[in-house]
């Protein structure tokens, strides 16, 4: 995909005259990538919490509606849409905004799918597994990343040819436990008929 880029287009300024822009220092925790009056796409920097923890530091969600407040003097709340939503409408919502063929990928040269809660068949407790990358390879974005035995599960499920190809190839480079993707498998919803198939192919590949 190339990374072309074309000269950015000014934000388009609310019809609410006590919302319009004012300038802000720039957040020192994220890094804002896109911004109109639906939507705003960040980079949190390393080590900034996505999720609130024990430790109180203010996670990502509330320093990107501080920072929306504070732009757009907003009287009241700010209310900004968490990465984990299983509505299919905000779903529908990402793919026409910054998806493939969007004007958002015209303009920085990638784009992003909408998935929801439905796109995958997971384990339970996924979401306490998931792993942050964040490397040079990455400029020093985070993304968060399913643990390899839950992502293994959401291929197997799906069965498509290249998903059990790329089990096989992670089972090759001895990435996958055999106990905790069985584990996983225990713990995911799955039709009778569908498990059966599942297990056959995790069956066959580790009396290889």
């Amino acid at each position: 995909m190339g990374l072309g880029r074309e000269k950015k287009k000014p934000l388009r300024k609310s019809s609410q005259k006590n919302f319009e822009s004012t300038p802000v220092n720039t957040p020192k925790e994220f890094h804002v990538e896109y911004e109109d009056n639906h939507l705003i796409v960040v980079n949190k920097k390393n080590g900034v919490l996505v999720q609130g923890d024990s430790t109180g530091d203010m996670p990502l969600s509330e320093l990107v509606k501080q920072y929306l407040k504070e732009k757009y003097n907003k009287p009241g709340n700010v209310f900004v849409v968490y990465y984990i939503d299983d509505s299919e409408k905000k779903t529908e919502m990402v793919e026409g905004t910054i998806g493939e063929l969007s004007s958002f990928h015209n303009t920085f040269g990638y784009y992003a799918q909408g998935v929801d809660l439905n796109t995958s068949k997971l384990p339970d407790g996924w979401e306490s597994r998931l792993v942050e990358i964040c490397n040079e390879n990455t400029n020093d974005v985070s993304g968060l990343c399913l643990e390899i035995h839950d992502l293994i599960v959401s291929k197997l499920y799906a069965g498509r040819q290249k998903d059990i190809e790329f089990f096989r190839a992670a089972t090759n480079l001895g990435l996958i436990s055999k106990g905790t993707l069985t584990e996983r498998i225990n713990k995911t919803s799955i039709s009778g008929v569908r498990k059966d198939m599942i297990e056959s192919y995790i069956k066959k590949e580790f009396s290889q």
